[in-house]
């Protein structure tokens, strides 16, 4: 956010508004595993074809959140060359599509 958005754009920047931009570039990589359960962020997924990929806990460490995207970054790689939208929750071992 701050990269592309500037200081404080968390705060001002709406999730629709850069779910938009996620959608033509990026994917997503996020601990907010509610995103697929919100009307207006689902709505934005599915318009713009994000590709999510949510942390399931959102009680790990930095260090077990790193953990569980390296241990899981070939499947996120071979499963993001794949079009959207989707949102895949990050297990220990595994990534399992939650959305649609």
């Amino acid at each position: 956010m701050f990269s592309v958005y500037g200081p404080g754009a968390e705060e001002r920047i709406t999730d629709e508004e850069w779910l938009e931009r996620a959608g033509s570039d990026w994917i997503v990589l996020t601990k907010d595993e509610a995103i697929r359960r919100r009307p207006n962020e689902q709505a934005a997924i599915d318009r713009y074809r994000v590709r999510v990929f949510c942390l399931t806990s959102g009680g790990l460490t930095g260090e077990e959140q790193r953990d569980r995207i390296l241990s899981n970054m070939n499947r996120i790689v071979q499963r993001s060359r794949q079009p959207g939208p989707y949102v895949c929750a990050i297990y220990a071992e595994r990534l399992r599509q939650v959305w649609p």
